[in-house]
């Protein structure tokens, strides 16, 4: 074997070798990135049922003890009437919302059944009823979820209860009550109340009234992108 031909065949085999380095490369690459892509896919079925769950399952909602319903009879409309007895309501808070004055929601906003939003605020009226036989007591909690940017801060709640409205806020950076609130339960509960008393076909009526407060110093704009979900627990009090 002459010279020429013995580093040919060198030349040979070298590119040879890598291309079967660069083979071995290229198809671990691909097993890497078919990895990442099951994964990324996995990852997105799993955030799109978490959000259609969080849409079915609403921004505020007010629920029953299921076993208090069956038991005493304690039953939820968004009706006077009481047309649709029911455990559970739901209702979607905008997705869009901007801060305003707590002055520019109507006076009339307790007057309305039901889901009845306004420009830049949640509204929704509804009753508790004893649809049973027995006296009995009832406590409820109105509590925050899932905050974020620190919403919790500026948001305002207008309870208003058999049309006697209450305001609740967060303390201010001071620690005392904003001005013409109340202040939250705790961290997490915006109200915490109870009925006595409550005999066979009484009925109490609620209305809930959220907004992003403009004019509390806490409403700057690292607010901006949050978001908060609000429920509202009944439960007989034993």
């Amino acid at each position: 074997m002459n010279i020429r031909t013995w580093r040919n065949n060198e030349k040979r085999a070298s590119f040879l070798q890598r291309t079967a380095k660069e083979i071995r490369t290229y198809k671990m690459q691909k097993r890497l990135l078919l990895t990442v892509v099951a994964m990324l896919l996995t990852l997105t079925v799993i955030l799109y049922t978490i959000a259609a769950l969080y849409k079915k399952e609403g921004s505020f909602t007010v629920s029953l003890d299921k076993h208090d319903r069956l038991e005493y009879g304690l039953t939820l409309c968004d009706t006077k009437g009481m047309e649709r007895p029911t455990s559970q309501l739901s209702a979607q808070i905008a997705e869009h919302m901007t801060n305003i004055s707590g002055e520019d929601i109507p006076e009339t906003v307790g007057r309305v059944d039901g889901e009845h939003n306004g420009d830049n605020y949640i509204a929704f009226t509804f009753y508790v009823q004893n649809g049973g036989e027995t006296e009995f007591n009832y406590e409820y909690d109105v509590i925050m979820k899932n905050v974020t940017n620190d919403l919790d801060k500026a948001i305002r709640l207008r309870f208003y209860v058999d049309d006697v409205p209450t305001t609740y806020a967060y303390v201010a950076s001071d620690g005392n009550p904003e001005p013409g609130t109340e202040k939250f339960h705790s961290n997490n509960i915006m109200v915490h109340g109870r009925r006595d008393d409550f005999t066979p076909g009484s009925q109490t009526k609620y209305t809930i009234v959220l907004w992003i407060e403009g004019n509390d110093p806490e409403c700057t704009d690292k607010l901006i992108g949050g978001s908060i979900k609000i429920d509202m627990e009944i439960s007989v009090a034993h």
